[in-house]
């Protein structure tokens, strides 16, 4: 079931131009309307060749919605006019991503390299679409890192974590995992005891 569950979590699919949908290969009832902005969002980031490109979140019938897509380069084609898309309920992003166990106040967030933040588990209402370029991790990834660790005081919460984040291959992703320095130090702290 979990695999049926996958694919009926996609509203709909198909190739799209700058223009928007040319071909749709996937359909289903309340396919959300598609804004212009997230179309040229779309074909700037398959224009790139990246295996994977998210667009920032939309929203559609009181829902968020992400566009997930290639161009048909990055699969060995030779045309990147158009682009091979889907449509996901950002709300399926985000069960993904909060599959890791953070412990109490964890945060996992899925950004894009310039600063767009996707998704965030758990989910605040300000977090899709908004810019995070601020964040002391967007400065070292801008000196090319890929990877790191860092402490924060995050304003959603208050508290201070101790996040990761690492720079997903393929794709402008960033992947954030802050568990509360709490939760992070208690395994330390029940040792000493």
């Amino acid at each position: 079931s979990g695999a049926l569950d996958d694919v009926a979590d996609f509203t709909s699919g198909g190739i799209f131009t700058e223009q928007g949908l040319l071909k749709p290969v996937i359909t289903a009832e309340g396919m959300p309307s598609i804004p212009r902005e997230t179309i040229a969002d779309l074909m700037a980031g398959v224009a790139r060749d990246y295996r994977l490109w998210i667009t920032a979140p939309f929203i559609s019938h009181g829902r968020h919605y992400v566009m997930l897509g290639r161009s048909p380069r990055a699969l060995g084609g030779d045309h990147h006019e158009f682009a091979i898309a889907a449509v996901m309920p950002l709300s399926r992003l985000t069960k993904l991503i909060a599959e890791p166990d953070t412990g109490t106040n964890g945060v996992v967030s899925l950004m894009r390299t310039d600063g767009v933040a996707i998704s965030r588990a758990p989910m605040t209402p300000n977090a899709p679409g908004r810019s995070m370029t601020g964040l002391a991790l967007f400065h070292e990834i801008a000196r090319g890192s890929s990877s790191g660790t860092y402490q924060a005081v995050f304003e959603s919460d208050g508290l201070r974590h101790l996040a990761s984040y690492r720079v997903v291959d393929g794709a402008p992703l960033v992947v954030n995992v802050a568990p509360s320095r709490y939760a992070a130090l208690a395994p330390w702290r029940r040792d000493l005891a």
